[in-house]
């Protein structure tokens, strides 16, 4: 079934954009460095 909803879907040109993926943190010692890649730019 899921095979023909996909289908279906693709057809009709929607697509459904990968799962947000959340990071819950609880306790930190101390600072973290990171960074953040902005998405490239599109003309």
């Amino acid at each position: 079934m899921r095979f023909a909803i996909d289908e279906e879907f693709r057809r009709a040109g929607i697509t459904i954009p990968f799962p947000q993926h959340d990071l819950h943190v609880k306790t930190i010692s101390g600072a973290i460095p990171f960074t953040v890649d902005a998405p490239p730019k599109t003309v």
